[in-house]
């Protein structure tokens, strides 16, 4: 991504907390004084709120939804194919290491990390028994730690449209050979104006998984045993 399109970037990002907060704040009906902010970086705010675990939070209508995405959109520099690599990590596989051989280092190094494998989805098979015709291989492979997938759920139930954590290999058009999944980079809410935070206790098990995808994608990119 050029210099351009970084700065264009921020400014979207500075657009999207903004119109996203504004909406939320004023689909939840708040009233009074927000909370308190740095005079150079003010947004409307929600309150502190005590929230029972494992209970969903109020739905967004359509239309503050829609206000939120639209505020997003007239500053978005981004086209949908860039918006999708920005919001997930991906490598590519070396030279020399096989599909299949890609997915044995996956496999191998999830056991090693204790990161249960749930099961795969061959999309490429499905695509060739439907239409007859070959297709560029693609294949989705599920994992889970169940217990630090508990406390996200018990956080925000919502989030199980994310689960179980996913790692993919796809092929491209020059045959190349990339493994991808969701970025669970949450570092970037530390600087969240929303005072409903999530626990140190969770922000350190995101990390932790964050940091087990990026081993096995590191393993099965490089074709290690």
């Amino acid at each position: 991504m050029n210099r351009l399109n970084l700065a264009a970037l921020s400014t979207f990002l500075f657009i999207l907390a903004s119109g996203f907060n504004a909406a939320t704040a004023a689909d939840a009906g708040n009233t009074g004084k927000a909370p308190a902010q740095k005079e150079y970086f003010k947004f409307p705010a929600q309150y502190m709120v005590d929230v029972m675990p494992n209970t969903m939070t109020a739905t967004v209508t359509p239309e503050a939804k829609k206000k939120a995405i639209q505020s997003m959109m007239m500053a978005n520099p981004l086209s949908l194919r860039d918006m999708m690599s920005m919001m997930v990590t991906k490598k590519q596989v070396k030279e020399g290491v096989s599909f299949d051989d890609a997915i044995d280092s996956m496999k191998l190094r999830a056991n090693k990390r204790n990161f249960k494998f749930i099961g795969d989805s061959p999309l490429y098979k499905d695509v060739v028994a439907i239409t007859g015709k070959p297709s560029p291989r693609a294949e989705i492979f599920s994992f889970c730690d169940a217990v630090i997938a508990r406390q996200i759920l018990d956080y925000s139930p919502e989030f199980i449209a994310f689960l179980p954590c996913r790692i993919a290999l796809i092929e491209d058009a020059k045959g190349k050979i990339w493994v991808v999944t969701l970025d669970w980079n949450v570092t970037w809410l530390d600087y969240s104006q929303n005072p409903n935070k999530i626990t140190n206790e969770l922000r350190a098990n995101a990390i932790k998984i964050r940091d087990i995808l990026e081993d096995i994608m590191t393993a099965t990119a490089n074709g290690d045993l």
